[in-house]
């Protein structure tokens, strides 16, 4: 049987268990508190449950009246935020400053966008350990969990180069970056090729660089540059060489989706710009009012003038992932197109492809943080 100091001590260890729940439902308690007080905090939960998944204003009352970039530190940084309302007027942008592993807004109040949020490019490059912490511990992680089926579009293939006599043999381009968390892969490079007079050998030439797996964060140098000689293959998506016997190595475009080089034909636009688009998450707990737009697009691939050299490969859309409390109004858009191939010559085939389209994706989520189409 047990004795009174036994029951007192299981009613103390009940309470700290309830004042424990309790603080993890975001109103402070404590093991100290009365059971009256307790059941007091308890009946404050279900409104603290709506500060909670709508956040709790801290960053205050927000008018973008000029084109606003949020700091991030590049390919590392998140960023989130919690208004009390945003307001973004007609003609200007809020965006992030550079690439980063997404954007999280709450709004508790209401949101009106007349203007333009931008995550066009921003995917990032991998950092397992940055991208973990934000999905499993961080903030945000809580909310990105309710969109933990979504990513975004794949990145397009590089073009394909030709050398041999009559450029009948096929340098398959690289292969464009799969879609992720964060957003967009890469596209990929386009191979260099050679004159239809040069040799067979396909070792003078060098094949676009893939971007499957996503580039590190610490890949140095950046963006990546094409081969340097015969040897060194190019890396995360750049252009491939063209390599004339020897004469001499051509280097192709730079950067994610650059394009390939014929030789020594001039490549004026060949470097590459198909970074995916990014994430925004954005929940709305008042009104809210899309006007203007939301893009987290691809960018696009580098071009070649060759008539043997392959094109670089879009970038892949990103993801908009807008849950509001009330039907939204919206009679702007939301984007997350695919970037566009570069151009190529007639010769140079397969070409490159588009990055894939990301994911937009609409619905209700209620005070208890339950995410539902809206009907």
């Amino acid at each position: 049987m047990a004795t009174v100091a036994q029951g007192l001590a299981a009613v103390q260890a009940g309470r700290a268990a309830i004042a424990e729940e309790v603080t993890k439902k975001g109103v402070e308690a404590s093991d100290n508190d009365s059971l009256q007080v307790l059941a007091e905090k308890i009946a404050q939960i279900s409104g603290f449950v709506s500060s909670y998944w709508f956040g709790d204003a801290s960053d205050g009352d927000v008018v973008i009246s000029e084109n606003t970039q949020i700091p991030v530190e590049e390919d590392l940084g998140h960023i989130f935020k919690q208004y009390n309302s945003l307001t973004i007027n007609e003609g200007c942008t809020l965006e992030p400053s550079g690439r980063c592993a997404g954007a999280v807004f709450l709004v508790k109040g209401d949101c009106r966008i007349d203007g333009i949020i931008n995550l066009d490019k921003k995917a990032p490059r991998r950092s397992d350990t940055t991208e973990n912490i934000i999905l499993t511990s961080g903030l945000s992680s809580a909310w990105l969990q309710k969109a933990s089926a979504i990513t975004g579009g794949k990145g397009g293939n590089g073009g394909a180069g030709r050398y041999g006599t009559g450029g009948t043999q096929v340098l398959q381009g690289g292969t464009g970056g799969t879609g992720h968390r964060f957003g967009g892969g890469f596209g990929a490079g386009g191979s260099g090729g050679l004159t239809s007079s040069a040799s067979n050998d396909i070792a003078t030439s060098r094949q676009g660089a893939s971007c499957e797996p996503r580039p590190p964060a610490t890949a140095s140098p950046w963006p990546p540059p094409s081969s340097s000689s015969r040897s060194v293959a190019p890396l995360y998506g750049a252009g491939g060489a063209g390599v004339a016997g020897s004469v001499g190595v051509y280097p192709g475009g730079t950067g994610p989706g650059a394009a390939g080089r014929t030789e020594n034909i001039a490549l004026p636009n060949g470097n590459g710009d198909a970074y995916g688009g990014g994430l925004l998450m954005l929940v709305v707990g008042g009104q809210l009012i899309i006007n203007g737009k939301i893009t987290a697009k691809g960018g696009p691939g580098g071009s070649t003038n060759g008539n043997s050299s392959g094109n670089g490969g879009g970038g892949g859309g990103g993801i908009i992932v807008v849950l509001t409390q009330t039907p939204p109004i919206i009679t702007g858009s939301l984007t997350v197109d695919g970037g566009s191939a570069g151009t190529y010559a007639t010769t140079a085939t397969p070409p490159a492809t588009n990055g894939s389209e990301g994911t937009a994706f609409i619905a209700q989520m209620d005070t208890e943080g339950v995410v539902s189409a809206w009907s």
